[in-house]
């Protein structure tokens, strides 16, 4: 659109100035981060680190229980090995060749 102007001021930051300037200037952030986690967002996204979906067990053991069963079901369904579940390649569009 013609006469706008983006602005992305922390585009270039990377995670250690973001946390520089959150401690620097005593500003409150998400808890989680102090459990390890990586990111914040939906607690299912496939762009999350399998070690934070790992996470889930031990700081949201009801969420991975309910996330794990649907996933087993589907596999199930789908004649799918459970690995497809228990190694996160449910997050991959396609597997890489064997």
């Amino acid at each position: 659109m013609g006469n706008q102007t983006a602005a992305s001021p922390i585009q270039d930051w990377t995670a250690l100035h973001i946390w520089l300037y959150i401690f620097m200037n005593e500003l409150p952030y998400n808890p989680l981060y102090e459990k390890g986690f990586d990111r914040m967002g939906c607690w299912l996204c496939p762009s999350s680190s399998l070690g934070d979906l790992k996470r889930l067990k031990k700081t949201h053991p009801h969420y991975e229980e309910k996330l794990m069963n649907h996933l087993y079901a589907y596999a199930e369904k789908s004649g799918i090995d459970k690995q497809w579940a228990d190694y996160g390649f449910w997050r991959w569009k396609s597997l890489p060749p064997t």
